[in-house]
């Protein structure tokens, strides 16, 4: 298999176009990034991926998918709530 010159340029371009490519992109756009926000974005990634996995692959929603979805979710939203009397960052 490694002997057919087809199947490694395939394997080149998979490793360029989908491995090394998106890579250097992220982590380029994450030098214009605060870092908060950054971490965030990594947090809802596998959110995203799931959500396009359902709708545009047909994959099927499980109950396990739909936790984990809540959980990363509810994550989110609990350490940027501001409750009352809580001091931000910048005081």
């Amino acid at each position: 298999m490694l002997s057919n010159p087809q199947v490694l340029l395939y394997g080149a371009g998979l490793g360029i176009f989908a491995c090394m490519f998106p890579y250097l992109l992220y982590t380029r756009g994450l030098t214009g990034v605060v870092a908060s926000h950054a971490s965030v974005m990594a947090t809802v990634e596998p959110v995203v991926a799931t959500l396009i996995g359902v709708l545009v692959f047909n994959e099927g929603m499980t109950l396990g998918k739909l936790c984990g979805i809540i959980l990363i979710l509810a994550g989110i939203v609990v350490l940027n709530v501001q409750f009352p009397g809580e001091k931000t960052q910048s005081e």
